[in-house]
């Protein structure tokens, strides 16, 4: 797909895999660290897929 719906579609599956591949690095590898160094790290890069996605969002519009 090309223009805005293609890209939209593609910032949103891009987002969405962000988010799986972040919480699967926190919760297998990140764990060992130091429980609380993972509570700190979700906190600060799971939410940043909305922000991430918005200004991706921002970009793409004509």
């Amino acid at each position: 797909m090309t223009g805005f719906v293609g890209n939209l579609q593609l910032i949103i599956f891009l987002g969405i895999l962000y988010v799986v591949a972040v919480d699967e690095l926190i919760d297998s590898h990140l764990i060992v660290l130091n429980e609380r160094v993972s509570q700190v790290l979700r906190v600060l890069l799971l939410p940043s897929y909305v922000g991430i996605t918005l200004l991706a969002i921002f970009m793409i519009i004509p």
